[in-house]
C-alpha cells in the first residue's frame, strides 16, 4: 500500500499530471463574454435603449411601477420574449394613446365619452324644451311627466331618469338663470335703457312683479 501511495505521489509531481477538469459551464461563460449588444436590435423597437453593459425597455419602465425592465444578457431572444409579454403589450397601447393625445387624434376612450355625452345631451335637450314650453304656457310642472311620455310615444328618447315634477322645477330654474344672464349682458352692452315695473297675478292667483326693460342696441329697439 505504501508503495502505491508513493508511486501516485511521484506521478502527481510530474508537470501537467494534475490538470483540473473543465467546468461544464466554461463554454457558456466564454460565449457570454463574447456576446455584444448590437445597435441593429433597435430596428423596429423604438422602446429599446442599449448601452455597453445592458439593454432596457424604456416604455415598460416608464408606465409600470415594477422597477427597471433592464437585462444584462446580450441575447436577442430576451427581447423577443419581452415583446410578446402582456406587460409590454399593455405598455405599447398606453404609449400609443399618449401619442394620439399629443398629436390631437382622439382616442377610443375619448370617442366613447363624447358619444355618451352627446346621447345624454340630446335627452336633456328634449326635457328642457318641454319645461320651457310649460313655463311659457303657464302649465303646472305635473304636466311634465305625461308630456315626456308623449315624446317617447312619438319615438323620441327622453330617458327615464328625470321624469318627475321636481326635475322639471330644477330645469326651470336653470332656464330662468340662463335667460337672466342673457338679459343682463344685453342691458350692460346697451347705451339706452328704460325700465317699467308692474304687478300682476299668475294662474294660481299669486301676486308677481313684472319688470320690462326697453333697450336700444345698434339702433334696434328690444323689450
Amino acid at each position: 500500500m505504501a508503495e502505491q501511495l508513493r508511486a501516485g505521489w511521484e506521478f502527481l509531481k510530474r508537470p501537467g499530471a494534475a490538470l483540473a477538469a473543465p467546468s461544464k459551464y466554461a463554454k457558456y461563460e466564454q460565449n457570454r463574454k463574447n456576446r455584444k449588444f448590437l445597435e441593429s436590435w433597435k430596428q423596429g423597437r423604438p422602446w429599446l435603449r442599449i448601452d455597453s453593459e445592458s439593454m432596457t425597455c424604456t416604455w415598460c419602465t416608464d408606465v409600470n411601477d415594477q422597477g427597471q425592465f433592464t437585462w444584462t444578457s446580450a441575447k436577442v431572444d430576451t427581447l423577443n420574449c419581452h415583446e410578446s409579454s402582456n406587460i409590454h403589450t399593455r405598455s405599447v397601447d398606453i404609449m400609443a394613446g399618449r401619442h394620439r393625445i399629443i398629436t390631437g387624434v382622439p382616442t377610443e376612450a375619448q370617442k366613447s365619452i363624447e358619444s355618451l355625452n352627446k346621447a345624454i345631451f340630446d335627452k336633456l335637450l328634449l326635457l328642457f324644451r318641454t319645461v320651457h314650453a310649460l313655463s311659457r304656457a303657464g302649465r303646472p310642472y305635473s304636466d311634465f311627466v305625461w308630456m315626456a311620455q308623449l315624446d317617447q310615444a312619438k319615438g323620441l328618447d327622453t330617458g327615464s331618469t328625470y321624469l318627475n315634477s321636481n326635475s322639471a322645477k330644477e330645469f326651470a330654474k336653470y332656464i330662468a338663470k340662463a335667460e337672466l344672464n342673457k338679459i343682463g349682458e344685453e342691458i350692460k352692452n346697451s347705451k339706452f335703457v328704460s325700465i317699467l315695473s308692474d304687478g300682476s297675478t299668475d294662474t294660481s292667483v299669486t301676486e308677481v312683479e313684472i319688470i320690462y326693460a326697453r333697450l336700444c342696441i345698434g339702433g334696434e329697439i328690444k323689450v
